[in-house]
C-alpha cells in the first residue's frame, strides 16, 4: 500500500522571460462583471501640451434644469495595452492547512527490473563457531571387514633359566643297555649332546610325558612376555568422522612406539594411517575421503 503523500518542494527557480507573442485581435465584448474595489488612486501624470483655444460661441439663454439622465452604458473595452515585466516574486506565504486526504490512488505497474549492480567484496570470514551438542548416537552399522595384519612385533628379551625340578623315577632299561649304576650322576648334561641328536621320529609315543617335565619349567612370565605382543592393549570403535578427513581418538594404552591397527567401518572404501600419537593420552588418524565413518582400532605394547 502507497504511503501518504508527503509535502510539496520548494518552488523552482523563475525561467527566462519569452518573446512577446504579437497582439491578439479584441475578442467579443463580455458581460459587464461586478464593480471591483476601489483601487488607490494613482499617480498624476504629467501635463499634456495645451491646446490651440476655439473660436468663442455665442452664451445662449440658459433653459430650465431638466431631470437628471440615467447613467449610460460602459462604453466597449479598449484593447489591452501591451503585457508589462513581470514583478520581483514576492515572499513565500506562510503553508496553509493541511486538507484532507485525498482517495487512495491505483497502484501503478511494477517498473522493468534494473541491471544487477557489480559483486560486493567479501567480507572477512567469521570466527569459529562454538562446537554443537553430540547428536543422539546413530544405529550401529554392519560389521566391516577383517583389516589387514599388523606388523610382526620384536622379539621378546630370552626368558631367565627356570629351576631345576625334582629328579624324576628312574626308568626302566632294556636289554644291552647302560645301567644308571654304570654311569655318574649328571655324567651326560644337556651341554654334551648335540642338536638335534635325538629328533622327534627317534621317540616314541609318549616317551616323554607331562610328568617328566619339570614343574614351571616353562614359567608365566616368559608367556607373558611372548603373549604380550599378540594381545592388544586396548581395542575400540570411534564416534563418525563427521565428514572430516582426520579423527583423534583419545586412549590411555597408547605407546610411543607400539603398533596400532585400524580399519575403516563404512559404506564407502577409505584408505586409514595413524599421522601422530602421544604416550598415554590418544592418537591421530587421517582419512583418503571425507566421510561419515567409524574406524575400529587395536593398540598393541611396544
Amino acid at each position: 500500500m502507497p504511503g501518504k503523500e508527503g509535502q510539496a518542494g520548494p518552488e523552482g527557480k523563475e525561467g527566462p522571460e519569452g518573446q512577446q507573442g504579437r497582439e491578439g485581435q479584441p475578442g467579443p465584448e463580455g458581460a459587464p462583471g461586478s464593480a471591483g474595489p476601489e483601487g488607490k488612486e494613482g499617480q498624476t501624470g504629467k501635463e499634456g501640451p495645451q491646446g490651440p483655444r476655439g473660436p468663442e460661441g455665442k452664451e445662449g439663454s440658459a433653459g430650465p434644469a431638466g431631470p437628471e439622465g440615467k447613467e449610460g452604458k460602459q462604453g466597449k473595452e479598449g484593447p489591452a495595452g501591451p503585457e508589462g515585466q513581470q514583478g520581483k516574486e514576492g515572499k513565500e506565504g506562510p503553508e496553509g492547512p493541511r486538507g484532507p486526504a485525498g482517495p487512495e490512488g491505483r497502484e501503478g505497474k511494477q517498473g522493468k527490473e534494473g541491471p544487477a549492480g557489480p559483486e560486493g567484496q567479501r567480507g572477512k570470514e567469521g570466527k569459529e563457531g562454538s562446537e554443537g551438542p553430540r547428536g543422539p548416537a546413530g544405529p550401529e552399522g554392519r560389521e566391516g571387514k577383517e583389516g589387514p595384519e599388523g606388523p610382526r612385533g620384536q622379539a621378546g628379551a630370552e626368558g631367565k633359566e627356570g629351576k631345576e625340578g625334582p629328579r624324576g623315577l628312574e626308568g626302566k632299561l632294556g636289554s644291552e643297555s647302560v645301567l644308571t649304576e654304570d654311569l655318574a650322576h649328571e655324567a651326560v648334561t644337556a651341554e654334551k649332546i648335540a642338536a638335534h641328536t635325538i629328533g622327534s621320529n627317534q621317540l616314541a609315543d609318549e616317551s616323554v610325558t607331562a610328568s617328566q617335565i619339570q614343574k614351571e619349567a616353562v614359567g608365566e612370565s616368559q608367556l607373558a612376555e611372548s603373549l604380550r605382543k599378540l594381545i592388544p592393549l586396548a581395542v575400540g570403535r570411534s564416534g563418525e568422522m563427521t565428514l572430516s578427513k582426520t579423527l583423534t581418538i583419545p586412549c590411555t594404552a597408547v605407546t610411543a612406539s607400539g603398533p596400532i591397527i585400524v580399519s575403516p567401518e563404512g559404506s564407502t572404501v577409505i584408505g586409514l594411517a595413524v599421522t601422530s600419537r602421544k604416550a598415554g593420552v590418544s592418537f591421530t588418524v587421517e582419512a583418503t575421503l571425507a566421510t561419515g565413518d567409524r574406524v575400529n582400532w587395536a593398540v598393541y605394547a611396544e
